[in-house]
């Protein structure tokens, strides 16, 4: 049986997600990608304590966490996976990154790691919003014996402006969670890079379903309707569009609200009394990489 005080010694499975969203309504990531493969993880909390002093004696103490610094090592970065980490533009025409030297841009990235406890098992790290920057690059000349030159990510973890319910039913921020194997209660070990995970989701995330105002096949719909298509996830991408019955295209204005996941169609002008419509739900894809199958609502207006 695997001890819970099994030594660390393998890291693998880097992977990033692109932060969407992180307000005091909703936490957002775009799709977990692989990073690169890992060598090395060093990660170590910025913790202030201030002790406080009376009658000559350290009586009592107060402590801060900040940021969490976490230094990786990888095989090495692609220029194109460089410039998307740090912001920096690129030309995928050319194929060239442009470094800038401003990091002002440099997106926020969910990161998630596994690492191999020394006695089997694993522990899972999630960290939940943080920056990346490129540390140290060094490229060799040949030599007789193979000299392996790596390259340093930088990962500055910080806490969520959006606040979790945690297990005591409190709310708050959060850097991130971590589990290991070895706990009987862990059970999310094989979907936990299908999605970031949070302190308020585990395992892979929920089929992507849809319902919509007007329902299909509705009558009597209002001449100014504005339809109104529901997702159970936040959607990456769409090519939802409104036509008429004999297939012409209605001009419209498509807009999603602060969750990513309620699109509202505002035909530009009003719908002609009597006629049928239809709504052709297509390309719509969720941030988790899952697609809804193509389906078309029908509604007629009101005579």
């Amino acid at each position: 049986m695997a001890s819970e005080y099994g030594e660390l010694v393998n890291l693998d499975n880097l992977h990033y997600a692109k932060v969407l969203n992180d307000t005091a309504d909703s936490y957002q990531t775009g799709t977990n990608k692989y990073l690169a493969p890992a060598a090395e993880m060093k990660k170590e909390a910025k913790v202030d304590t201030t002790p406080r002093y009376y009658d000559g004696k350290a009586m009592f103490s107060s402590s801060s966490e900040a940021f969490t610094n976490i230094t990786l090592t990888v095989s090495g970065v692609p220029s194109r996976l460089a410039a998307e980490l740090t912001g920096k533009p690129y030309d995928v025409t050319r194929g060239i990154m442009v470094d800038t030297g401003d990091v002002s841009k440099a997106p926020y990235y969910a990161m998630s790691a596994r690492a191999e406890l020394g006695d089997g098992g694993y522990r899972y790290y999630q960290f939940l919003k943080g920056k990346f920057s490129l540390g140290a690059e060094t490229a060799k000349t040949k030599e007789e014996k193979v000299t392996a030159s790596t390259v340093e990510l930088t990962y500055t973890g910080l806490v969520t402006i959006h606040e979790f319910t945690m297990p005591d039913g409190t709310k708050s921020g959060a850097k991130g969670v971590q589990a290991d194997t070895t706990d009987a209660a862990f059970a999310g070990a094989d979907a936990w890079f299908s999605q970031v995970q949070t302190p308020e989701t585990l395992g892979k995330p929920g089929a992507l379903t849809m319902t919509s105002v007007p329902l299909d096949k509705a009558t009597g719909v209002l001449e100014s309707v504005k339809p109104v298509l529901t997702f159970s996830n936040a959607i990456a991408a769409d090519a939802v569009t409104v036509i008429e019955a004999d297939g012409t295209l209605v001009a419209a204005d498509k807009s999603y609200d602060s969750t990513g996941k309620v699109l509202t169609l505002t035909p530009t002008a009003t719908l002609t009394s009597g006629a049928a419509y239809s709504i052709i739900v297509a390309g719509v894809k969720d941030v988790y990489g899952q697609m809804l199958a193509a389906t078309a609502i029908k509604f007629t207006i009101a005579s």
